[in-house]
């Protein structure tokens, strides 16, 4: 268990790694799969969510996160129940909160049983601090706040302690403010495929007028 820990390769937030299990160790996989090791470092001051994901995988994956010696399980996930969108339902989707402080946790990627094959894992990272929830801010304020999403970029956060200025209802928000300059027609596309809750995009004018909205 120790050699296989200490040659773990490190895993970072928004980075996606491809391989395959096919020949891999058995120190902390369940049963007779092969599994790869990867490490996780955290540090954050207050606690933040992580979210691995195999929904791309080749077979039926197994994803287990342990503490930094290997002996705990903290957290898994065997069929992701709708966290890989319409993927198939025996890939894995795994989101687990944690804790504040600097920390060492091992990802163990692993298929069911005796299952092994080729995947690409992804590690996505919440916010380090808490949410600021801002129920008393302005709609100019919250627009003048907004960060900027430019074509072809991809950002992981959460909705939770988000605004409430633009949504509907009683669910928190994140903005986002994207800059166009175009000479001629041009389609955008914006998608939350792999988020782990019922998600709704809305996309506003300068003002904050609707212009078109995405559910299902």
């Amino acid at each position: 268990l120790a050699a296989a820990l200490a040659a773990a390769p490190v895993m970072s937030c928004g980075r996606s790694v491809s391989g395959t299990t096919v020949g891999g160790t058995n120190v902390l996989s369940i049963g007779r799969a092969p599994e790869r090791i990867y490490r996780i470092d955290v540090a954050a001051t207050t606690p933040r969510p992580i979210t691995v994901s195999t929904c791309t995988a080749s077979f039926d994956t197994y994803l287990r996160i342990f503490d930094s010696v290997g002996t705990s399980q903290v957290a898994s996930n065997d069929d992701h129940a709708g966290g890989c969108g319409s993927a198939g339902g025996l890939l894995s989707h795994l989101v687990f909160n944690a804790p504040a402080g600097a920390r060492t946790y091992f990802l163990s990627v692993e298929g069911f049983g005796s299952s092994a094959g080729t995947y690409t894992v992804t590690m996505d990272c919440g916010p380090t601090s808490a949410p600021t929830a801002a129920p008393t801010h302005s709609l100019a304020s919250a627009l003048a706040a907004a960060p900027v999403i430019s074509c072809g970029q991809s950002i992981a956060g959460t909705t939770v302690g988000g605004t409430n200025v633009l949504a509907l209802g009683r669910a928190p928000e994140r903005i986002y403010r994207v800059n166009l300059a175009t000479t001629t027609l041009r389609p955008i596309v914006f998608e939350t495929c792999f988020a782990n809750y019922d998600t709704y995009l809305r996309l506003f004018t300068p003002t904050g007028s609707q212009i078109i909205a995405n559910d299902d």
